[in-house]
């Protein structure tokens, strides 16, 4: 299990405390939200589509 005990993670990642990073398996980063968004599942979910090149359900 990884910890970021000294609170660095949002700093290297460019995102607030709230913010979320998707990240390839090959540690390219493939999508950020700099802070939680109003509707975070619909937001996650689009983010996905596009990624994946799929439309959204």
């Amino acid at each position: 299990m990884l910890e970021d005990d000294r609170r660095r993670w949002p700093g290297a990642f460019g995102v607030k405390a709230s913010g979320a990073v998707l990240v390839r398996p090959d540690g390219i980063v493939a999508w950020r939200g700099r802070a939680r968004a109003a509707a975070a599942e619909a937001t996650l979910t689009e983010a996905l589509a596009q990624l994946l090149a799929r439309p959204a359900a």
